[in-house]
């Protein structure tokens, strides 16, 4: 009987650990981290912020930019679509970590991103805020989530610079 209870507490155990590894590695849309569905957006407005060093000298570059027509957001969203992300386990934990760092992969780019969606009242406003600290780390609204490759990253660096301001 006692053999039979270890089998079947390690099978649940073992059960566990591959549903979460499945949790873990399983691809996701940025839709699947919003607070309302993507088609209630409304304005997208963020900032792409460049710290590098040319000639020994540290430059910095900001350029921010208001999107508000509806062809705009969509672009905008399309690029977040097309990227796959993953949950980070740190979710999962009680506490957190902190903020994102640099690390393995930062470049000295930075993109801050505000999605406000459709309200009837103030009291039912609500936004998502996207951040993606160089090209592997990311959080969406304080929820850590990992970027599977750098397109969107690129992407999106290459549309504020195109369609932003320089500050």
């Amino acid at each position: 009987m006692v053999k039979k209870k270890k089998v079947i507490v390690w099978s649940v155990i073992a059960l566990l650990v591959v549903a979460l590894a499945a949790w873990r590695v399983w691809p996701r849309s940025i839709d699947s981290y919003l607070k309302q569905p993507s088609q209630n957006t409304v304005w997208v407005g963020g900032s792409l912020n460049e710290i590098k060093l040319e000639d020994g000298q540290t430059t910095h570059r900001l350029y921010e930019i208001d999107v508000e027509t509806e062809e705009g957001i969509r672009h905008v969203l399309d690029i977040l679509r097309r990227g796959r992300y993953q949950a980070s386990l740190t979710n999962l934990l009680p506490w957190t970590w902190g903020k994102l760092g640099s690390g393995r992969g930062y470049d000295g780019r930075t993109i801050t991103l505000c999605a406000s969606f459709h309200a009837t009242t103030p009291e039912d406003a609500e936004a998502s805020i996207f951040t993606f600290v160089g090209s592997d780390r990311a959080t969406v609204d304080d929820r850590r989530i990992v970027p599977m490759g750098n397109e969107t990253f690129e992407e999106l660096a290459q549309y504020i610079k195109a369609n932003g301001r320089e500050k």
